[in-house]
């Protein structure tokens, strides 16, 4: 699995294209479209670091978590390009979760896209043709997007495995 611009770029543009009205509705597809996205194309994982009551380490260090949908909708209609980045970051900061396996007893994280600004993307050049302008415009957001998680500030908590209680740090994020 990996993030890659272009194929959210194009989950992206497909998501809001299927819905020719705009509006609320191609808001929350295009949401739904970056949070599919992004949880069947992230890898999670964890160190672990846990004690018995008797001090006795746990053998697992690691694990993998599945990221899912917190099931927020994103139904924000923005009125200029920075209100919509605005709002489009702060929903992946809630949209996705961080849900451990079943054993562990974590409480699910969210998983913050970071912060990104229509400044942080860049001028777009003004291209005649409609589809190469939103292709520039949804490229620029995606990898903003990718960016924002690749340098996330990853979250800690604590928690228990089996017997064990200890801590687990998000390690890798990609």
């Amino acid at each position: 699995m990996a993030l890659v611009k272009d194929n959210l770029t194009t989950e992206m543009i497909n998501a809001v294209s299927a819905i020719p009205d705009g509006g609320v509705a191609a808001m929350q597809a295009l949401g739904d479209a970056i949070v599919k996205y992004l949880c069947d194309n992230t890898t999670a994982m964890y160190a672990w670091v846990g004690t018995n009551s008797n001090g006795v380490p746990d053998p697992v260090t690691v694990f993998n978590a599945e990221l899912q949908s917190s099931g927020v909708p994103f139904t924000t209609v923005p009125a200029d390009f920075n209100s919509f980045i605005q709002s489009l970051a702060l929903f992946l900061n809630t949209a996705i979760i961080i849900q451990a396996p079943s054993d562990f007893t974590i409480p699910p994280l969210n998983l913050g896209a970071g912060t990104f600004t229509a400044q942080q993307l860049g001028e777009l050049s003004d291209p005649k043709d409609a589809d190469k302008a939103q292709k520039e415009a949804f490229g620029k957001i995606a990898q903003g997007i990718i960016d924002g998680w690749q340098s996330y500030f990853m979250p800690s908590t604590g928690g228990s495995h089996s017997a064990f209680t200890g801590n687990a740090t998000l390690t890798v994020v990609s």
